[in-house]
């Protein structure tokens, strides 16, 4: 995240700014950027990318923040500005439903709900990257949530959404069509059929 944008960013949502940590806000914005790239570039891997492609890259098995390419190689100048703006935008979101909370005090009364706090807590499970990240993933419905591993906190997720569809550098393929009707052309339909395994329907046609 750029300076100025930082700024731009923490001077039009809070009026306190002595209140603000601005590294801890970049260091969480930027990793829930990463987080949410890499969530849309799997995402466009398994529904759009054919196994033939020089692009593909099988998934299974693999951690996805660690195959997924960097957001700033992939993307387009003008594609992260607006991936930027999308995560930013995101948790200001996320302040506002939340009584206009600064990040890191939203992230800190998570971690005395369950018992841990700011100086101490699981640097796997509980980082504030993976808090900002696990808020985006719940407000853009993806099934899983802070609350998964955590006591709940009660905080107020509005829905957003995202999507790679937004971004013109997830290129599109050309799909190989099928003819679903293929099979039902002419009488085909009778190497298939067995009338001792269809009741006895079949008996009242002939009769």
């Amino acid at each position: 995240m750029k300076f100025n944008d930082l700024y731009k960013y923490i001077t039009e949502n809070f009026q306190n700014l002595e209140n603000v940590d601005f590294d801890f806000t970049v260091s969480v914005s930027d990793a829930a950027l990463q987080y949410i790239f890499a969530m849309m570039w799997a995402d466009w891997m398994e529904q759009e990318v054919p196994q033939d492609s020089e692009q593909y890259v099988r998934l299974s098995g693999k951690e996805i923040t660690e195959v997924a390419p960097n957001y700033a190689d992939f993307l387009s100048e003008r594609e992260q500005r607006e991936l930027e703006d999308k995560v930013y935008g995101l948790l200001t979101k996320f302040e506002e439903a939340n009584g206009g909370t600064d990040i890191k005090e939203l992230y800190k009364k998570a971690l005395e709900v369950d018992g841990q706090s700011l100086e101490d807590h699981d640097e796997r499970y509980s980082s504030p990257e993976r808090f900002a990240w696990l808020v985006i993933m719940k407000m853009l419905g993806h099934g899983v949530s802070w609350e998964d591993d955590h006591e709940k906190p009660n905080f107020k997720y509005p829905h957003a959404e995202i999507s790679y569809l937004e971004f013109p550098s997830f290129e599109e393929f050309e799909k190989e069509e099928t003819d679903v009707d293929a099979d039902y052309e002419g009488e085909s339909w009778k190497d298939s059929y067995d009338p001792d395994k269809s009741g006895d329907e079949w008996k009242e046609d002939k009769e």
